[in-house]
């Protein structure tokens, strides 16, 4: 499944996904934590803390139908809300910075 794991300034790198969770020979299926979070976000807010922690917001917008007393709906109303925040040590904020220049490089060239 992730036979072409690779690491960028220290940050693991993983293929797209192209099949189940078993693996092929000679691979190993990287399992996740109880605390592990997928999200679909459409945003994201970058601010650096105290002590050059950097803080980084993903949003994802929440839509709500409006509708008037009689109950006809007339239409959508949205914004973005932070979802999740992660913490990151300068460091570790820079190797993520090359792994995903390195992958937009990459997606860009084809």
């Amino acid at each position: 499944m992730y036979q072409n794991l690779r690491k960028i300034g220290g940050v693991i790198v993983m293929p797209e996904e192209k099949g189940g969770r078993e693996g092929n020979k000679g691979e190993k299926v990287i399992e996740t934590t109880d605390s592990f979070v997928e999200r679909f976000a459409v945003g994201a807010v970058v601010t650096v803390g105290k002590e050059n922690i950097v803080i980084v917001e993903f949003l994802k917008p929440v839509l709500s139908l409006v509708g008037k007393e009689d109950g006809r709906i007339i239409g959508h109303r949205g914004e973005l809300r932070p979802d999740v925040r992660i913490f990151l040590p300068y460091s570790v904020a820079k190797r993520l910075r090359d792994a995903l220049n390195e992958q937009i490089k990459r997606v860009e060239e084809g």
